[in-house]
């Protein structure tokens, strides 16, 4: 019954209503409609701009094969003019060929004239003269195109052609060429003559999608994938004279093209903006004033268990269920906060008092007790000395001995219970003698100082002594160190005691409360001694990692 009524309350909650009724709904509405334009937007571009290629790749394919037909018949008609006797040069101007490269060879293969560029002329000799078929002269980083003709009486008409510059031409008759956009033609062996545009292809050129395909006759378009976006392959072959298929490419990344249709279905989900600002409104106020204000309220309620009371008294906002939960945790801290008051004077006067029973029984001790155990240690060895016989000498030096190691155990409780070089000397010299006393084999405790050290209160002295034996005690017991570190850093305003090791370290509580649950009575009496003197304990720990202990005092 009780769960079920928490869930009942849990679903009348502000921030689950909002949540279920009015964010969520909304966010899957306009996460669709998105998802839907998104989707008509993307596959109508991709169809558009295949297309498009498709149409601009096969018109450009049709205008080159038209242009090399041209030149060829260029060579053609300079062959027979070449038997009417007619000069390169009265051809030349007679048909207005000022810019084109043409040769005449005889039929031994020797140049007999030629009109056009130098560079086009110093590439004249590496020709093989074949009416059959169209060669590619590549000079100076440039190809050209040869058309090759032959005349009746046995001469050679040549005409060269650069041919980056035509595959230009033709293309920008029928595709415009974006910044992202390239335009190849390739040869029957896959080697790419003319590449237009930024874009290079990796691997073997014959085996780029829409090559094979081109080169075998066929027309069409492919998709591949590219790093950054997708790009559409228009490709379309292109005939030449001699039965040889080149293959003309077109490349581009779709999502670069647009038009009015597209960016139409692109503009769709501004409809949903009304939805989307309503929903993210309901967003920020559940977040303003829901969500953040409970991790404040958290994280304030951390600090009011480590003992700051003062923190959940900020206020944190939000709706008025949150405030009242803060209110009544400000309620509830005033309390808890006038019962530890009552329970610190209650804890100090025990405190205080088990400090006096101990200097009572260490003055006892060490007057009562230890000065027996001297004067029983010094008539044994007066006996001893008096003595004659052999066995009874040696039972006096046995006696003797037993009685000088209680006389060190003793002082050494005695030290313990009334620490004498902290009354004497200060907490620098009581700590670092505590450091050596707790030294032995296979456990080390090394105590250094930092800053100018200066005398305390008596109480705040003694209470970080007694914290530094119960720490070293914790961790000669528990930690399975072998190294321990005790320090006191001194600064201006503040004293920091610290104690850490190299154990195996343990999961430390989140708050005092979790202190005596967790059997960490040791550490609960620590804190409280802490807080007696106004000071902060603090634990730095994981398994496997050490520990490290921290008393931060304001002087």
């Amino acid at each position: 019954m009780n769960k079920f009524l928490g869930v009942s309350k849990t679903w009348r909650g502000l921030p689950t209503q909002l949540f279920l009724l009015v964010i969520l709904p909304f966010a899957f509405l306009a996460l669709a409609a998105t998802l839907m334009s998104v989707g008509l937007h993307q596959n109508a571009m991709r169809t558009m701009v295949a297309e498009r290629d498709l149409r601009a790749v096969e018109t450009s394919a049709n205008f080159l094969k038209s242009k090399i037909q041209s030149e060829q018949d260029v060579a053609n008609v300079l062959a027979m003019q070449s038997d009417a006797k007619l000069t390169l040069e009265a051809f030349v101007a007679e048909h207005d060929y000022g810019r084109k490269n043409l040769a005449l060879f005889s039929a031994q293969g020797n140049l007999l004239a030629f009109s056009g560029e130098s560079k086009a002329k110093s590439g004249l000799a590496q020709l093989s003269l074949n009416p059959e078929e169209i060669q590619t002269l590549e000079l100076t980083g440039e190809k050209l195109l040869v058309f090759t003709a032959r005349s009746k009486s046995g001469a050679y008409a040549v005409n060269l052609v650069p041919l980056e510059p035509l595959v230009r031409e033709v293309i920008g008759s029928g595709f415009v060429m974006s910044g992202d956009a390239a335009a190849f033609l390739m040869n029957p062996n896959g080697e790419v003559l003319v590449r237009i545009g930024n874009q290079n292809w990796e691997g073997d050129p014959a085996q780029h999608p829409g090559v094979t395909e081109a080169l075998g006759g066929q027309s069409g378009f492919a998709y591949m994938s590219a790093p950054t976006m997708e790009h559409v392959v228009a490709y379309s072959p292109v005939s030449s004279p001699g039965g040889h298929t080149w293959a003309l490419l077109i490349e581009e990344p779709w999502e670069a093209v647009d038009t009015p249709y597209l960016r139409l279905t692109q503009f769709a989900p501004l409809i949903l903006i009304p939805l989307l600002a309503f929903t993210l409104v309901a967003i920020w106020f559940g977040v303003s004033q829901v969500v953040v204000p409970l991790q404040k309220l958290e994280k304030r309620a951390a600090d009011l268990a480590w003992g700051n009371f003062s923190a959940i008294e900020n206020p944190v906002g939000g709706v008025q269920e949150i405030r009242q939960l803060q209110h009544e945790l400000i309620h509830m801290a005033q309390k808890v906060q006038d019962a530890q008051r009552g329970l610190r004077d209650y804890i100090g006067a025990i405190t205080r008092g088990q400090e006096d029973e101990r200097r009572r029984l260490a003055r006892e001790l060490h007057d009562e007790t230890l000065q027996a155990l001297i004067a029983l240690r010094q008539r044994v060895q007066l006996a001893q000395m008096k003595a004659k016989d052999d066995e009874i000498k040696l039972a006096l030096a046995e006696l003797e001995t037993l009685s000088s190691n209680s006389i060190d155990e003793l002082r050494r409780l005695t030290r313990a219970l009334r620490p004498i070089y902290l009354e004497d000397f200060g907490l620098v010299t009581a700590l670092e003698m505590l450091a050596k006393e707790s030294t032995r084999p296979g456990f080390t405790v090394d105590f250094s100082k930092t800053g100018d050290d200066r005398r305390l209160e008596a109480a705040a002295e003694l209470t970080l002594f007694r914290i530094a034996q119960e720490a070293l005690s914790n961790v000669s017991r528990h930690a399975e160190a072998t190294e321990t570190h005790l320090g006191l850093e001194f600064q201006p305003a503040t004293v920091t005691l610290e104690i850490s090791d190299n154990g195996k370290g343990f999961t430390p509580p989140r708050s005092p409360a979790e202190f005596s649950p967790g059997g960490h009575y040791g550490l609960l009496g620590m804190h409280e001694r802490a807080e007696l003197i106004g000071g902060k304990l603090s634990i730095e720990s994981a398994p496997g990692q050490g520990t490290v202990l921290r008393v931060d005092l304001l002087t």
